[in-house]
């Protein structure tokens, strides 16, 4: 198996907010980031390319079936409370999502993908 590997610094949180997880890291293995890039705007212009980070997985397919779970809300609207419930990092429990970043009435989904990635310290 081979990837085009992503490489994130980690950095506090008041700087440019979460990616939820709850597991250890390891400068050498590879994980999961699942995100949504959206298109948002009003009256008087948009802009693309905004992005959600949903969260990081150590295990592909939950991060895959998360995916699923989003790109089947978008298209469907299956709910009108603007959540989505999706597996936590270690696939233990579901928690409810806000989708709201990217599902209001000026945004547009671009792009949901899972891409596999390293973190870096320091």
């Amino acid at each position: 198996m081979i990837f085009n590997s992503h490489t994130f610094k980690v950095v506090g949180k008041d700087v440019y907010g979460t990616i939820p997880f709850n597991f250890d890291t390891d400068e050498q293995d590879v994980y999961f980031l699942l995100y949504v890039s959206y298109e948002t705007g009003d009256s008087f212009g948009k802009s693309s390319g905004n992005t959600e980070f949903i969260g990081l997985y150590n295990d592909p397919k939950i991060a895959k079936e998360n995916q699923q779970t989003i790109e089947d809300y978008v298209e469907h609207r299956k709910n009108d409370n603007w959540s989505v419930e999706l597996w936590n990092s270690d696939g233990s429990e579901k928690y409810s999502y806000s989708t709201s970043a990217f599902t209001g009435y000026f945004e547009y989904v671009e792009n949901i993908d899972v891409i596999p990635l390293m973190i870096k310290r320091g």
